[in-house]
């Protein structure tokens, strides 16, 4: 595959599928606002509302106001999130000290903050206290977005390590979906641990931070497990915990 050929006018050919590489725009005036094209690109309109995690973070919200929640951290399964900006005093920096004063267990963290539009872990730092999250955010470069979350701290582990889960999802022109049952499993090269929160070989599951380190594909082959894989290694933790469980139950009954 390659990306579709583009004329010197800069208006892409006649195509039935445009593949584009990343970061490659495309025209979708080309397309009808609504209804079915004839045409198929590897790319949704308006696609950075949920890429770029700042606006991720304010669609949730809006997504929460639908449900009567206040804010998204009051959805089950999103942490409570603030952007931030460098070196600017907002209403989203009331907010988050707020939030703070309000939780002393939130100003203890940890927090993760993200640059608000990067990838590959790039920028990702974890501190202990919100203190140390603004400390941070004023040696920025003045204005650069951030988001700040608090960090799930008793994450579910695959061998004592973390993991994320990636999955590919079709979306047709009509709006339809279908999820590629075969996904796969991404995980850390080090035991999951919160007594060093700069150790990224911990903490980071990208491959563009995994893959540098020492100890990369000496669990699984490039850090990667298939679904069956994950399930048999859940099941082994799983199992393990039990015996853990009957060892310390016969210890109390001795």
């Amino acid at each position: 595959w390659r990306p579709a050929a583009v004329r010197a006018s800069g208006h892409p050919e006649r195509h039935h599928l445009w593949w584009g590489a990343n970061g490659q725009k495309h025209d979708f005036a080309r397309f009808p606002p609504e209804g079915v094209s004839p045409s198929m690109c590897n790319r949704l309109r308006n696609n950075r509302e949920a890429c770029v995690k700042t606006r991720l973070a304010v669609n949730l919200r809006k997504y929460a106001a639908t449900l009567g929640r206040e804010k998204a951290g009051n959805l089950p399964w999103a942490p409570t999130t603030f952007v931030l900006h460098a070196g600017r005093h907002t209403q989203e920096l009331d907010a988050f000290r707020k939030h703070v004063s309000e939780n002393f267990s939130s100003s203890r963290g940890p927090w993760i903050v993200k640059p608000g539009a990067s990838n590959r872990g790039r920028g990702i730092a974890l501190f202990r206290t919100a203190a140390a999250v603004e400390k941070h955010l004023a040696k920025q470069k003045p204005d650069e977005p951030f988001v700040a979350q608090t960090y799930l701290a008793s994450p579910l582990l695959v061998n004592r390590r973390k993991f994320d889960v990636r999955v590919f999802v079709l979306v047709a022109p009509d709006g339809g979906a279908w999820i590629y049952l075969d996904g796969y499993v991404r995980t850390c090269t080090t035991l999951y641990t919160l007594e060093d929160l700069n150790d990224v070989s911990a903490h980071l599951t990208n491959d563009a931070v995994q893959k540098r380190l020492d100890g990369y594909g000496k669990h699984e082959d490039c850090n990667k497990l298939s679904f069956a894989e994950f399930q048999c290694a859940l099941d082994a933790d799983a199992d393990a915990e039990e015996e853990s469980r009957a060892e310390k139950t016969k210890e109390r009954r001795r």
